[in-house]
C-alpha cells in the first residue's frame, strides 16, 4: 500500500511566514536592545522635566524587555513552522 505524500506549501505562503518570522525577530530584538538600554543607562538630571522622563524610561522599561523577549519567541516558532519537515524515509 502506498501513501500519498503531502503537499507542500505554497511559495507565496512560505515567502509570508518568512517575512513574519523575519519582521517578528528583528522587531523583537529592536525592542528587547530598547528596554534594555532604557533599563541600564541612566543620566544626571537637575530638572524636573528629565527626572520624569527618566523614571517613565526605567518603569516602561520591563514591559519592553517582556514583550520584545515574546515577539523574538514569536518569530523563532513561525521560522520553525516555516521549515519543512522531515523527508520520509524509505
Amino acid at each position: 500500500m502506498t501513501t500519498s505524500r503531502p503537499s507542500p506549501r505554497p511559495q507565496p505562503l512560505r515567502a509570508a511566514l518568512l517575512g513574519l518570522a523575519l519582521g517578528c525577530g528583528l522587531g523583537g530584538l529592536a525592542l528587547l536592545a530598547s528596554g534594555a538600554h532604557a533599563a541600564l543607562t541612566l543620566r544626571d538630571c537637575a530638572d524636573l522635566e528629565c527626572g520624569l522622563h527618566q523614571q517613565v524610561r526605567r518603569e516602561r522599561a520591563p514591559y519592553q524587555l517582556g514583550f520584545g523577549g515574546a515577539l523574538c519567541l514569536l518569530g523563532i516558532g513561525l521560522g520553525l513552522l516555516r521549515a519543512e519537515g522531515p523527508a520520509d524515509p524509505e
